[in-house]
């Protein structure tokens, strides 16, 4: 079952960065942060792990966390308009 769900967002993270939809994949990188914190907590549960399993966890939540709130703040470009265009028409 998580093999699925890592296929999944991969696939849709491919298809925000192609399709240059900044905010949704900000948004979607930011909300996915429940997947590692819940591996992490399920990680936590079991009586033979330690804190080194729990580490790619912790570093999957604070990357996914920092570059969503990052891709969410950043302005966008606007990109002026070219004077060759003009001298086209």
């Amino acid at each position: 079952m998580k093999g699925i769900r890592d296929i999944f967002s991969g696939i849709l993270l491919c298809a925000l960065v192609l399709m240059n939809e900044r905010r949704a994949l900000g948004v979607m990188l930011f909300v996915a942060t429940i997947i590692p914190v819940s591996d992490m907590i399920t990680v936590h549960q079991k009586s033979y792990t330690s804190v080194p399993q729990a580490i790619p966890h912790i570093v999957a939540t604070i990357i996914c966390s920092v570059v969503g709130i990052l891709l969410l703040t950043a302005k966008p470009s606007i990109k002026a308009p070219s004077k060759n265009s003009d001298t086209l028409n």
